[in-house]
């Protein structure tokens, strides 16, 4: 103890951690607490050893919260450091850290940051992943270092209960991690005095260095554009370098990470054709081989319906294939059910539906299985009731996919019908069921064989991760032929969990990120929908109905993209719909911003669908589309119970292609061409800017087209009288520098500059 009060320890505190395995990958790593900015009172830094989340004196507490606050701790062998654990007290306290940073390193000098986060004011203990790689490769540390700079009182001093540190200390990694992060340390100084050394016109220096140590600065394109732009001041020729880039493919990285944008377009019809008519609770499969959409059922606001249409995507017309499936040997009315199309086969498969309480009997409740045959038009009925052949019983807002190579159609989750005297709310209808408190599990159809076998119960799921649920979304990926399973909920639980189960080996397991941690997850409610890409390794996920806790049911658009390759989400876009104000009171703030939002989102709904449930959405992956048909807007004052949508929509996830890349270079290079002409001659700029310029711009996007009548303007105007203090090797480094954040990170020279690591 009293080692920590000296201020810098010489006899260390060490933690009594155990050695124990966390996750089942990651290992509790011993360390020592080694220096700190000061404590205030008794909470002296080694508190932060040991979990007393009881004990209120338990805690390492600076003296000031003033910058800089800090703890550093040293670990007992260097190791790769990926999570930090944040223990906290029993209850919220002003003195938890609102905002903080993590830095580490195999020494105390020069530590890299590794996170910037914040806690939760509450008592709930928290994993955070931590920065471990460089270049894909992973790197030691033995000292970290935690920063606070914020607690969520913002006069008071601030507070650390507990941390622990996870991650992975085998000597054969270490070492491996240690000399490849001693020698990219190595590069990186040698590239900072090459890249000072070039910047100031050395160019023989720099090329002798390169040649000394067999470090390059940059990737040798990038090389070959410097000496061309900025050496030489060949734009022209610079202009074929990127088209030689564009073809190389060095525009790849950037546009894959860039985020999509979404433009919706609602696909209209003439109003002599037929189309399908306002529902929820339908559903709709795809079939991409005949651009052909199919569309079964679903609940009108009043009754199920038993209509099948199909929409070619080419002509963009509907067509009523049957206004009754049952008078033609088909499923009878039903809505909730759920279908897949064999496409090999030719079939769609239909299982599972709806029934009122005070409409089932012991008759009606069987789980009848149908297929329909596209080629000849007919209905087949598969089995009377699936429970009898070792299927699920007659369940609802269940999920179904079909993986085509082994021809096997998953069924999994949904509430079973029990028979019961209590009726339903009319409003919900079958959300918060008290009546059928029964989940199904996990089905497997093989549809060579006609056979049915569970895979997994609702009640014995060995691992207790793959819960069952309703109102979840399940994909099947055949590239690693696994299901993606997530959100939903189960009674009055909304699950927030992303479960990936192997079709192969029967195992699941909670989706995880690069650090063995489980992967967070959006709030996507009970009534998203999701589909798959998998050639691009993407799930694609619209929510709806998002519940608060609050009496209302906020709706609420929301659309996600999930990359299995880095476990990251992304959200597209977002909006929502919220109740207008009473006339009878004088709104409050918040009121008047809800009516503005709401404004808003009517402007919007010419431009995009309104917020949603019950609603169906399939993708056609060779067209890179979506297609959204119907659904229920939701309890609003302008909606009644019985309130149903048919509106069709159209959404195309756009995001700038290598094309646009390069023709945004081109673009920098010609505009610079431009100005240059403009000091000189007035006549020849216009004509270059009719003739080149006009080239490298995309009329049809509005902020490009902005740009261009900007540029216009520009050269029938009275130029300014400016004195331009910048030389032209000036002005072609800085669209040199423009041009390179186009091209990957390992591929261009440093961001940093030698200079700026000197301190004063």
């Amino acid at each position: 103890m009293e080692a920590c009060k000296a201020g810098t320890s010489n006899s260390l505190c060490t933690t009594t951690m155990n050695n124990t395995q966390a996750s089942g990958v990651l290992k509790t790593l011993d360390y020592q607490v080694i220096r700190y900015s000061g404590f205030s009172g008794s909470y002296t830094p080694d508190h932060i050893l040991v979990d007393k989340p009881s004990d209120q004196t338990s805690r390492w507490s600076s003296d000031s919260n003033s910058p800089t606050q800090f703890v550093t701790v040293r670990l007992a062998r260097p190791a790769v450091v990926k999570r930090v654990k944040f223990g906290k007290y029993e209850k919220t306290h002003v003195c938890n850290l609102k905002r903080f940073k993590v830095f580490g390193g195999l020494a105390e000098e020069g530590m890299l940051e590794l996170t910037e986060n914040g806690l939760k004011n509450d008592p709930t203990p928290e994993i955070f992943p931590l920065r471990h790689k460089v270049n894909g490769k992973t790197f030691p540390c033995q000292y970290l270092k935690i920063v606070p700079l914020q607690s969520w009182g913002p006069t008071f001093n601030f507070s650390i209960w507990y941390i622990e540190f996870l991650g992975e200390d085998e000597p054969d990694l270490v070492t491996s991690s240690t000399a490849w992060f001693n020698e990219y340390k190595e590069s990186q100084a040698v590239r900072l005095c090459l890249k000072y050394l070039r910047d100031r016109n050395h160019l023989d220096l720099c090329s002798q260095l390169e040649e000394r140590t067999g470090f390059r600065l940059e990737h040798e394109l990038i090389s070959q554009l410097y000496d061309t732009l900025v050496v030489g001041g060949d734009l022209f020729t610079t202009e074929r370098i990127l088209f030689h880039a564009h073809k190389e493919g060095f525009f790849d990285e950037y546009v894959n990470e860039q985020s999509y944008t979404a433009e919706w377009a609602q696909l209209s019809t003439k109003p002599s054709e037929e189309v399908p008519g306002m529902r929820g609770g339908h559903q709709m499969v795809i079939d991409c081989a005949s651009d052909t959409i199919y569309l079964l059922g679903g609940w009108d606001g009043c009754s199920d319906l038993a209509d099948f249409w199909k929409y070619n995507i080419e002509s963009g017309r509907w067509t009523c294939i049957s206004e009754d499936t049952a008078a033609e040997g088909g499923p009878g009315p039903r809505s909730c059910h759920r279908m897949v199309l064999d496409t090999e086969g030719q079939r769609i498969f239909i299982l599972g539906k709806y029934i009122e309480p005070e409409a089932r009997t012991a008759e009606n409740v069987a789980s009848d299985f149908y297929s329909y045959h596209i080629d000849s038009g007919s209905w087949n009925l598969l089995c009377e009731d699936t429970a009898c052949y070792g299927g699920p019983q007659l369940i609802y807002e269940h999920q179904m996919v079909i993986d085509m190579e082994r021809q096997i159609i998953y069924c999994f989750g949904g509430r079973i019908l029990t028979i019961s005297s209590v009726p339903a709310d009319p409003r919900t209808r079958f959300f918060d069921s008290p009546i059928d408190s029964q989940f199904s599990g996990l089905y497997a159809y093989c549809i060579p064989t006609n056979t049915w076998r569970l895979l997994r119960d609702d009640g014995d799921n060995g691992d207790g991760i793959m819960r069952s649920r309703t109102g979840h979304s399940m994909l099947f990926c055949p590239v690693d032929r696994k299901l993606y399973v997530f959100a939903g909920q189960r009674n009055k639980q909304l699950l927030n969990d992303f479960v990936v189960y192997d079709a192969d080996t029967n195992t699941a397991c909670s989706v995880a990120d690069d650090t063995g941690a489980v992967a967070t997850i959006p709030s996507l409610g009970s009534t998203q929908r999701a589909t798959i890409d998998s050639d691009k390794r993407e799930i694609y996920v619209l929510s709806g109905t998002m519940k608060a806790k609050s009496k209302d049911t906020g709706l609420k658009n929301a659309f996600w993209v999930y990359r299995l390759d880095t476990a990251e989400w992304t959200c597209v876009f977002e909006n929502e719909n919220s109740a207008q104000t009473s006339r009878d009171t004088l709104p409050t703030r918040e009121q008047v911003l809800s009516v503005l939002r709401l404004r808003k989102q009517q402007q919007l709904q010419q431009r995009e669908p309104c917020p949603r449930y019950a609603h169906q959405i399939v993708y056609d992956p060779g067209r890179k589309l979506h297609y959204l048909f119907g659904g229920n807007p939701g309890t609003t004052k302008q909606t009644t119970s019985t309130t149903r949508l048919d509106d069709f929509w159209q959404l195309m996830l756009v995001k700038p292609t290598t094309d646009d890349i390069l023709r945004n270079c081109r673009w920098k290079l010609r505009k610079r061409i431009l100005m240059d002409l403009l000091k000189t001659d007035r006549v020849k700029a216009v004509e270059y800017l009719q003739r080149e310029m006009s080239q490298v711009v995309n009329l049809k996007d509005p902020l490009e087209t902005t740009k261009f009548q900007q540029l216009a303007h520009r050269l029938f105007t009275e130029p300014e009288k400016q004195a331009d203090f910048l030389t032209v090797r000036d002005r072609n480094k800085a669209l040199f520098s423009s041009i390179i954040r186009f091209f990957p990170v390992n591929t261009r020279p440093p961001v940093e500059n030698l200079i700026d690591i000197i301190k004063l």
